[in-house]
């Protein structure tokens, strides 16, 4: 996320006024926690997917460890 941090440096540098600029950090963050979320909500569901049916997933690798 480096290059997201000097987009939101030149962002707030462009903002006219500071409580625009502070507008802009916080829905920024507030989308960045947003976003966290759903990918960690979609890594866990995909644990629990594959912890279900470990069984088919286990199949293939096994023949190579033999």
């Amino acid at each position: 996320m480096t290059g997201l941090d000097q987009e939101m440096m030149q962002k707030n540098l462009s903002c006219r006024t500071l409580r625009d600029a502070q507008k802009n950090m916080f829905t920024f963050s507030a989308i960045m926690v947003v976003v966290n979320f759903m990918i960690l909500f979609l890594g866990a569901t995909l644990y629990i997917y594959v912890n279900k049916r470990e069984s088919q997933f286990l199949v293939a690798p096994m023949i190579f460890f033999r």
